[in-house]
């Protein structure tokens, strides 16, 4: 249960609340002050969406602390938030005039990583996101999408992808990235779509590779890659690894494949591995055999 400390009292803020005439009631959506006009967060996607607002700035000392779901703590000062846990957390304290008495509009966790970190286009060192947590997050969608300056890949092994269902332009167009990064630990098992997911990598020294991970993905719930590979170097090993080993899961019909100019070798296992997916409905664009 996600909990506020307001004045030596906890409250349940599971979904939001407002104190407004002296009393706290319970509200629909959480707000947040962005370019001098009050939105709706609950689309937002931010995981741990904190979002505290005040109408006065007094009313800033009385949130003391806050716990989020009953084990995450942040302590709260002023109008810095001090985190006890590393978890990436967007926590904004914003004073203004929304409405009624003092007002305190808390929201916990979200689900969509959706353009969570969309055009990110002047970092040069990508962010440490070995602490983010999105064991919840059903969507991965163009969560990267457009980090167009940095030249080494972020360390993504601590993800949890148990629950995401999209991972369509998740890192499109990393187009100064040299290497791939290790995607050996993503669990694919409900991904239904990896259309351009890792397109637009045309810095690549390394090429995609066996051991990055994308050989092992589960595509068992694959409906759609279209793109995936586009303007990317992937090796022939890779590709052959591909074939062999998601031809042999209980893959999806008529699914749409983009290799690139990726090339399989040319062996009869191979082609009969491809000749699997391609009987099956499978529309693979590719760079032919070698």
């Amino acid at each position: 249960m996600d909990k506020v400390k307001i004045a030596g009292h906890w409250k349940d803020i599971s979904t939001m609340y407002i104190k407004a005439a002296g009393k706290w009631k319970e509200v629909r959506y959480t707000l947040l002050k962005q370019g001098g006009k009050w939105i709706n967060t609950s689309t937002l996607p931010w995981v741990y969406n904190i979002t505290v607002v005040v109408k006065n700035t007094a009313d800033v000392a009385k949130i003391t602390s806050i716990d989020v779901g009953g084990n995450v703590i942040r302590t709260v000062t002023g109008k810095e938030v001090n985190f006890k846990s590393k978890i990436l957390t967007h926590v904004q304290i914003v004073v203004g005039d929304l409405s009624g008495d003092s007002v305190l509009a808390v929201r916990g966790a979200v689900t969509n990583m959706k353009k969570m970190m969309y055009a990110w286009d002047k970092i040069t060192t990508p962010p440490d996101l070995s602490n983010l947590d999105i064991s919840r997050s059903i969507s991965m969608e163009a969560m990267m999408r457009g980090w167009k300056a940095i030249t080494t890949p972020p360390d993504l092994s601590s993800f949890d992808t148990s629950k995401v269902l999209s991972m369509n332009t998740m890192m499109y167009a990393w187009n100064k990235v040299t290497t791939p990064p290790d995607l050996s630990s993503f669990d694919t098992s409900l991904v239904v779509d990896m259309g351009y997911m890792m397109s637009g990598w045309g810095a690549l020294t390394t090429p995609w590779g066996l051991g990055t991970g994308v050989e092992d993905f589960n595509i068992e719930s694959l409906t759609l890659a279209k793109g995936m590979f586009e303007g990317t170097k992937v090796s022939t090993a890779l590709y052959d690894a591909i074939l062999t080993k998601w031809s042999a899961q209980n893959f999806k019909p008529n699914v749409t494949l983009g290799m690139g100019t990726a090339k399989y070798s040319n062996t009869s296992a191979i082609i009969a591995c491809r000749k699997k997916l391609t009987d099956a409905g499978w529309q693979i664009t590719d760079g032919g055999h070698t």
